[in-house]
């Protein structure tokens, strides 16, 4: 038996590792580039394996695979898959949950960062050629009236999702002064009192926060979980920074929000959809920081990323379960369809 590996995004560099890595294990490496259900469909219907990111794993998707044994995902984010079915199907999906935990926790600091000290208006300045002079100090006092500079120490940040990417957040946090609270349900009363933060409900969290920062899955329930009635609850001097999905906002709302000086300002490394248009009233704020969803990246998590895939894919190939697996509810099924797994 031969086994059928196949990757449908349109590119990854590094992946495949080697076709020799598949060959020893009696597998072929097919990259079939789609995109859309019916794509996806074609190029996955006898597929032993996937791999993907962020691409439409819907249950039409899922239902239409004859023999998948394995959905694995580039990256931390599994939104594109449709899990319930998957796991109907004893299909098992895995991503790599360790993944560039320490880049996004550093990118959203450094937005914290940009935020507070208003770098990027401030840079604007200067190539405007509007750094003042000693005897004509617009420039610094221009922008103190119109943003304000608050001291960072002794500010609120609040999280939105406490996993690992939130947890690595905490202690560059605290190393500039600042208190954090968060809201995850999920996570113990006992486990966040360990880590130093403080447990509160998401309207608390919205009410006390100078800055908020997003870090759980986007899923059907939290889709545009922060829309106008959640914005108008900041503190008007505070900002919202987004390293996690961009359909946990409603952009329209959020957009009007900054105008109107509901709130300061955000910083996005993910919009919704990505690129976002280039109508996007975003686009047109000077008080809104967008990075194209860069927070993942360096030359070590590249790496990691490209060892933690092909790690779940050859698991699975060898009969065993995924480092990564997301739907352990998966594995009765999936060994009453292929019993050399258990």
């Amino acid at each position: 038996m031969s086994y059928k590996v196949v990757m449908t995004l349109f590119r990854y560099p590094g992946i495949p590792s080697s076709e020799e890595a598949y060959q020893r294990l009696d597998a072929t490496f097919r990259h079939t580039p789609c995109n859309g259900e019916d794509g996806i469909m074609a190029a996955t219907k006898v597929c032993d394996v996937a791999i993907t990111a962020m691409q439409p794993y819907t249950r039409r998707v899922i239902e239409n695979m004859q023999h998948c044994r394995l959905i694995s995902v580039i990256g931390i984010g599994y939104d594109g898959v449709d899990i319930e079915a998957a796991t109907e199907r004893g299909i098992l999906v895995a991503n790599v949950p360790d993944y560039c935990q320490e880049e996004v926790a550093n990118h959203a600091m450094a937005l914290i960062l940009a935020c507070n000290r208003k770098l990027i208006p401030i840079a604007q300045a200067v190539r405007q050629k509007a750094w003042s002079t000693p005897e004509k100090p617009e420039i610094r006092y221009n922008i103190m009236q119109k943003y304000g500079l608050p001291r960072l120490s002794g500010q609120v940040l609040g999280i939105v999702g406490l996993g690992r990417i939130g947890q690595s957040l905490v202690p560059r946090a605290k190393a500039f002064g600042m208190g954090v609270i968060a809201f995850d349900p999920f996570v113990p009363d006992a486990a966040m009192e360990h880590m130093g933060v403080e447990k509160v409900d998401l309207d608390s969290l919205l009410r006390e926060s100078d800055y908020v920062s997003l870090h759980t899955n986007l899923t059907l329930q939290n889709r545009g979980m922060i829309g106008m009635g959640e914005l108008k609850k900041m503190k008007s001097t505070a900002y919202i920074i987004n390293t996690a999905r961009g359909g946990l906002i409603n952009e329209a709302d959020l957009a009007q929000a900054v105008k109107e000086c509901v709130l300061a300002g955000a910083a996005l490394d993910v919009t919704d959809p990505e690129p976002p248009p280039h109508n996007s009233p975003l686009l047109l704020l000077d008080r809104v920081i967008i990075t194209a969803h860069t927070a993942q990246y360096s030359n070590e998590a590249v790496a990691d990323l490209r060892r933690g895939v092909e790690e779940n894919v050859f698991s699975v190939l060898r009969g065993h379960l995924p480092p990564g697996l997301l739907n352990p509810q998966a594995k009765e099924t999936h060994l009453e369809r292929w019993p050399r797994n258990a």
